[in-house]
């Protein structure tokens, strides 16, 4: 099952709701609310995780390879795809 997370709200529902999750897409701006941390802690909470997809707006190629090298070290089963959702204050939204 592939989850569209957009809120914090959204995020809470899901860790509720997470058997079978295999995917999951993170909104640009929940990922700037959750930060590098955050979202490793997030795909920890899916046990059948396989893909995480995260709208990378408003973070800075540095901190997507952090994020890639924490997931990597934590979930190593999980790929990290990366998007983005066109944010007009974001890096691809200019």
């Amino acid at each position: 099952m592939k989850l569209e997370l957009e809120t914090d709200s959204d995020l809470s529902w899901a860790f509720a709701h997470n058997d079978g999750v295999t995917t999951v897409r993170i909104s640009a701006n929940l990922a700037r609310l959750l930060g590098i941390d955050g979202l490793c802690d997030a795909a920890g909470k899916f046990p059948q995780l396989e893909k995480l997809i995260v709208a990378d707006d408003y973070f800075q190629s540095q901190e997507m390879a952090l994020l890639a090298e924490r997931l990597q070290a934590t979930t190593p089963f999980v790929k990290l795809e990366w998007t983005y959702d066109l944010k007009v204050d974001g890096k691809h939204g200019r």
